[in-house]
């Protein structure tokens, strides 16, 4: 199984993505929130079920789609480790958002 670890930016998403949620209803915040930290855990599991970045066909970044979000990630090897680099809203441009990451 691999190991998950999220980055300090991919966290702060998860906690922008609950706020503005948390606006309009607290309890889907939390159940959105708990939709995408379970969807990760299956990485460990299945670290290349996501499907290659269509932004960024040539690299070693993958998603998955949870709800309206994307949660871009890349998984490690050598280390047997899967990092989530960032949860964002589909709409949104992924090369400027990930980058340095």
């Amino acid at each position: 199984m691999a190991a998950l670890a999220w980055t300090g930016p991919a966290l702060e998403d998860l906690r922008q993505i609950h706020q503005f949620i948390a606006r309009d209803s607290k309890q889907y915040a939390g159940i959105m929130v708990r939709r995408i930290r379970t969807a990760v855990s299956r990485l460990g599991h299945f670290p290349k079920r996501g499907r290659m970045v269509p932004e960024l066909p040539e690299s070693q970044y993958r998603e998955i789609l949870v709800g309206q979000y994307r949660v871009v990630y890349r998984h490690v090897e050598e280390r047997d480790m899967v990092l989530v680099l960032a949860v964002m809203h589909g709409s949104r441009l992924l090369p400027p958002l990930i980058e340095g990451r």
